[in-house]
């Protein structure tokens, strides 16, 4: 016998004991999609009820999928569904979800039911026998699960997940997906009524940004010597590398930099951009709604600096322990002087990095109906 494949049955069959899976068969409505092209951490790959439509009284599931496509893992993925409505008036479906005792009753029947097809196939092997009681005693142990379960199945707000993989597209591998489901019962109707309704929900989650340049430097003499021969210095902005995120960073700084003397100074400006479909939020909440005050927030911005090189004066310092920003209109520009402490001798590399932390959210929404 083998036990894993045994647990993986007997595990699937406790999600079936909480009243949350879809139902089968019946039509669906087209799914909302999110574009998943642009500059996003986590989109929604679908959102749609099954069936879209339902006689008075009875069950339609939603089913939310979400898949993490930028360029950092995901983390603490929620995702609420807000009351469908119709016009301007919440409709009164109910969630439906087995009590604790039918889940209680649905794990042990289903632990029965494996448990004399296991002895059937051992044939009085005691090896294995003796695994089917292993494996039976950690099954029944689920039913302790039930109050979670059920609990869950209730709850508007859904655990996605803790975590959700990145992709790698160099390496030809997708980041994660995963999908959460809410199973309601229409309301009652009159005979012969039919209302359509628009289901909403928010996915929330926490995303990082992490953004690399050079700032090359050269001295005045070198750049002297070089017009005196009939050449020229091209100046430019740094390449910047930001991780695909909905939160983007970027530079702007004139280089080479020209230095004359040890402790000249020079400017940069960070840019702090969103460039996803919605808007960050507070970091590690524990619902998914925004706290008003601190909607289109970054909870840290920070910038490392090379040894050499410092912000000049207490300007952008406290960049450096990482600070809090505020994207008025959907991005912020800082402006900071910066110092090299250090000789320069030819041209000369330095290497800086940036990192944006912040929780992030998308809305969407679906139709269904109801027939009386």
């Amino acid at each position: 016998m083998n036990k894993n494949i045994l647990i993986i049955i007997m595990c699937s069959m406790v999600i079936f004991a909480s009243g949350c899976t879809l139902p089968g068969g019946g039509s669906v409505s087209a799914p909302w999609k999110s574009d998943d092209t642009g500059n996003n951490g986590l989109v929604v790959k679908d959102f749609y009820a099954s069936p879209v439509e339902v006689h008075s009284g009875s069950e339609t599931a939603l089913k939310l999928t979400v898949k993490n496509v930028g360029g950092n893992n995901a983390t603490n993925v929620k995702a609420k569904l807000y009351s469908p409505q119709t016009g301007t008036m919440s409709f009164e479906w109910k969630t439906s979800c087995f009590t604790e005792r039918q889940c209680k009753k649905n794990i042990i029947d289903m632990c029965d039911e494996q448990r004399d097809r296991c002895k059937e196939i051992c044939d009085d092997d005691r090896d294995c026998e003796n695994e089917c009681k292993s494996v039976y005693k950690d099954c029944k142990a689920r039913a302790k699960d039930c109050k979670r379960i059920v609990s869950e199945c209730k709850s508007n707000v859904k655990h996605v997940s803790n975590k959700m993989r990145y992709a790698k597209p160099d390496l030809n591998i997708e980041g994660e997906q995963a999908s959460v489901s809410w199973r309601i019962q229409a309301p009652i109707l009159e005979k012969y009524v039919k209302e359509d309704y628009t289901a909403k929900a928010r996915v929330y989650y926490n995303y990082d940004t992490k953004a690399h340049f050079e700032i090359v430097a050269i001295p005045e003499e070198d750049v002297a010597a070089i017009e005196e021969k009939g050449g020229s210095v091209d100046y430019y902005s740094p390449v910047v590398t930001s991780s695909d995120s909905p939160i983007r960073i970027s530079v702007d700084a004139s280089q080479p930099v020209k230095i004359s003397d040890v402790g000249d100074t020079f400017l940069i400006t960070f840019k702090i951009e969103n460039v996803g479909s919605f808007s960050p939020c507070n970091y590690s909440v524990s619902d998914v709604k925004c706290v008003k005050n601190k909607m289109n927030f970054i909870d840290q911005f920070k910038v490392t600096l090379p040894g050499n090189m410092e912000f000049v004066n207490g300007s952008c310092s406290n960049l450096i322990g990482g600070t809090s920003i505020h994207l008025l209109k959907g991005e912020y520009q800082i402006p900071c002087e910066v110092r090299i402490n250090s000789e320069v001798t030819g041209e000369t590399k330095y290497k800086i990095s940036a990192f944006a932390r912040y929780g992030y959210f998308e809305n969407i929404e679906t139709r269904l109906s109801a027939r009386g």
